[in-house]
């Protein structure tokens, strides 16, 4: 039993001797531990394996770091007592999702290795004691899919057509692929297909920021290597000018040359240039992206513009710049104009030099405009114009106070500039004595020479001839200019008066009148004052010098239309008038004719007659108005606008058509019809309408005339056959005229067959072959010719004269 005992606490004892060199720990782990069997005091160094695992080394076949595919060699530097240590590599990636054994436990601290991935590897080291106690170190490695390098290195400069040579250090026999991208894949493309060259030339097409990506495929291992590689592109703009063809500041509508300064790397870069004014309430291109610096430019405004220039290098990336420019108008400081001489001395014929004083910076296209002015404007007149007058002289053809305006236009811009000047030129001395006539009674068609007698210095005197007929019912302007005397021709008979208005440089006028009569006997008129009870009859020679002048006699005799009664109411005498009343002649109503031989100067005799109808007991007057009171309403308004101007109205009532512009509705509403005017005016002295609006006969249809009242011009006419007025009908007005018959203050009827619209009106002729109607027609009313607006070729119509 007790041999049993010795032998196990001795077996206890190896045991516990054996036990830390068979744990898996480094000696320096079991220092320090108690044990029932030694004493720690017992000196135990002569037991311990210390070393240490200061570093590991990781070299490719070509002394540079590792890389994929290609053998490398691990070296591990270790320190201490190390030598029975051995050791076992084995590597890993992304926290053991990928590893691999490299070698087992072996003496030697080194080994190769063949990376199966590129990136960031740890080795993993196992350093294996005598003891077996295991010391595990972690080693980072960087395992390239290959080495990436660019000649010149990675920061490089652009400049057009460059090549980039692109170098890539792998595993032999490996297959590389080089692809490159610019923002985020936006633009890439591949510079070199696989194959197994390790370099490429790479074009870039512009500067930016690059990515060049390797593909390494080797022994079935594949990974990619990247590089970063920046070309830059760095310019400024510096600067801008812009000149003028002269060589000054740009001119408004004249082509400038603008140069862009430009420093640092500017070969691919392009120019885009842009005017603008005011902020861009006025703009326009001026020239798209070009490679030129400079470029032309015709300024369309003048004042600040701002230049925007658009930098755009090779990448498309724009750099703009603001460069404010001023332009310039081309016409400037027009302050005075110098008329030379200048000492007030200067008269009628004398010679003056005009010269507008003002900067014109380019004279292509710009024109002068001389106009002188006298008395407000209301004498005037252009001296020249025309390009290139900048200066002129000018003979003085106008005196006293004379303004001279120049108008200098540049027409290629539209600027114009005006300027002014106020000069003082002596007037010539001249006197106008008067007029002189060839022959101051002629006939139609003879020739007549007038002539202004003036004296003194006559070279500037203007003389401006106008004829008056008749008091000026008709005139005219005759002649106008420097020559005195005039050569005139009346066409017509009448008393004429020729005026000649003489006037100097100056513009004063002097005038002088000579008369000429103008004779023509071209009918006998018969003019009654009490009503056609009797008449006045004289034979119209034109001019009072025709019966003045003694050379002409008369003779007056009436008759029936058919003879059977006649009589001489005065013999034949130089007295140009007769009378004519049947009632002292015991004569009964009807027509009459009545005749005046006119013998002329050269004995031979012409007839003339006219016709009148007497009826005794007619009236004189219409609806109980005399005529006297008639005309005097009408012609206290014949010159202004109660009846003239008034509107005409198609609305056929009381209430829309006997308003004229002088007596409103009530509402101010104005506008009368043909038949409402003519009932104003009677109605306006009194005259009873209501009677004239009770008519019924005498229309075209059997019912009667139709609505309207006493606005209804049918109505007018058939009062006037039932009452008994006088009444003459005539096929045409010009057989109405023609007859003598017509009165002013007569009311004449235009009668048609009903088709057509009637008219009615007032004769206003102040004989009885004056052409003249005082009515109411569309748009308004009027005195002019006699004639029905609805049927101006009288077709279907007579004319009725009723008094």
């Amino acid at each position: 039993m007790k041999t049993v005992c010795r032998k196990l606490i001795l077996a206890l004892f190896v045991a516990f001797l054996i036990w830390p060199m068979a744990a898996s720990h480094s000696f320096a782990t079991d220092r320090g531990a108690s044990s029932l069997f030694v004493d720690p005091a017992i000196k135990m160094s002569e037991l311990s394996e210390d070393f240490s695992l200061d570093g590991l080394s990781a070299k490719a076949t070509d002394g540079g770091s590792p890389l994929l595919g290609d053998e490398c060699e691990l070296g591990l530097s270790v320190s201490g007592n190390a030598g029975s240590v051995r050791y076992k590599f084995v590597w890993e990636q992304g926290g053991w999702s990928r590893w691999g054994s490299i070698r087992q436990g072996e003496p030697s601290a080194s080994c190769p290795w063949t990376p199966e991935v590129a990136g960031d590897v740890n080795i993993w080291v196992d350093a294996i004691d005598s003891a077996g106690r295991v010391t595990t170190r972690k080693f980072p490695v960087h395992v390239d899919a290959c080495r990436l390098s660019v000649d010149g290195g990675p920061d490089l400069e652009w400049s057009p057509g460059m090549k980039v040579a692109i170098r890539a250090a792998a595993a032999p026999g490996a297959k590389l692929k080089f692809v490159w991208q610019k923002d985020s894949w936006a633009e890439w493309g591949v510079a070199q297909g696989p194959s197994e060259a390790t370099s490429c030339a790479w074009e870039p097409a512009s500067s930016g920021s690059y990515r060049v990506y390797v593909d390494v495929s080797v022994g079935g291992l594949s990974a990619t290597s990247v590089l970063p590689v920046s070309i830059t592109e760095d310019f400024s703009l510096d600067g801008l000018s812009a000149k003028a063809t002269d060589g000054g500041s740009p001119l408004l509508g004249n082509e400038c040359e603008l140069g862009l300064s430009v420093s640092g790397n500017a070969g691919s870069v392009r120019y885009k240039f842009v005017w603008e004014q005011g902020g861009w309430s006025r703009w326009g291109s001026i020239r798209q992206g070009e490679p030129s610096a400079s470029c032309p430019w015709t300024p369309e405004v003048a004042g600040d513009v701002n230049i925007w220039v658009d930098a755009i290098d090779s990448a498309g990336r724009v750099t703009t710049r603001k460069f404010p420019v001023h332009v310039d108008n081309n016409l400037s400081n027009f302050t005075s104009i110098s008329v030379e001489p200048s000492d007030g001395s200067v008269s009628a014929g004398d010679t003056v030099a005009i010269t507008p004083n003002l900067i014109v910076r380019n004279n292509k296209g710009v024109k002068y405009k001389y106009v002188w002015m006298r008395n407000n404007w209301n004498e005037w007149g252009v001296i020249d114009s025309g390009e290139g007058l900048s200066s002129l002289d000018w003979v003085v053809t106008k005196t006293g106070e004379i303004s001279f305006y120049i108008d200098v236009i540049d027409t290629l811009t539209g600027q114009t500039l005006t300027c002014k000047k106020v000069c003082y030129f002596i007037p010539e001395d001249w006197s106008y004595k008067g007029i002189s006539v060839s022959n101051a009674f002629v006939k139609p068609g003879d020739k007549v020479s007038v002539t202004s007698e003036c004296s003194g210095d006559t070279r500037f005197l203007n003389y401006r001839y106008v004829w008056s007929r008749n008091n000026w019912s008709n005139w005219g302007i005759a002649q106008n200019g420097s020559d005195a005397s005039l050569s005139w021709t009346p066409d017509k008979p009448g008393e004429y008066d020729i005026y000649c208005d003489v006037s100097g440089s100056d513009g004063k006028v002097t005038t002088h009148r000579i008369h000429i009569g103008v004779w023509d006997y071209s009918r006998i008129t018969a003019i009654s004052t009490d009503g056609d009870y009797s008449w006045g009859v004289r034979a119209d020679m034109g001019t009072l010098d025709a019966e003045k002048s003694g050379q002409f006699e008369f003779k007056f005799v009436w008759a029936k239309p058919d003879w059977s009664q006649w009589g001489v109411l005065r013999a034949k005498s130089t007295i140009n008038n007769a009378y004519f009343n049947p009632s002292d002649l015991g004569l009964g109503s009807g027509y009459y004719a009545l005749y005046c031989d006119v013998t002329y100067p050269d004995g031979s005799v012409h007839t003339k007659s006219t016709q009148v109808y007497y009826n005794p007991i007619g009236s004189s007057t219409v609806l109980g108005v005399s005529r006297i009171s008639l005309l005097t309403w009408l012609t206290s308004h014949q010159y202004d606008s109660y009846y003239l101007g008034t509107r005409y109205s198609g609305g056929f009532s009381y209430d829309t058509c006997l308003y004229p512009n002088g007596s409103p509705r009530w509402d101010g509403y104005t506008g009368m019809n043909c038949t409402g005017f003519v009932a104003h005016a009677y109605a306006a002295v009194g005259g009873d309408v209501a009677a004239i609006g009770r008519n019924n006969a005498h229309s075209p249809w059997a019912g009667g005339p139709g609505g309207g009242g006493y606005i209804n011009a049918w109505r007018w006419y058939g009062y006037a056959c039932d009452s008994g007025c006088k009444m003459y009908e005539f096929r045409t007005v010009r057989d109405m005229l023609n007859s003598g018959y017509a009165q002013k203050g007569d009311i004449i009827f235009f009668k048609t067959n009903g088709a057509i619209d009637c008219h009615i009106g007032f004769f206003w002729g102040d004989t009885p072959y004056e052409n003249k109607m005082w009515h109411q027609i569309l748009p308004g009313n009027l005195i002019g010719p006699c004639f029905n607006n609805a049927n101006k070729s009288e077709y279907n119509q007579s004319v009725v004269l009723i008094k």
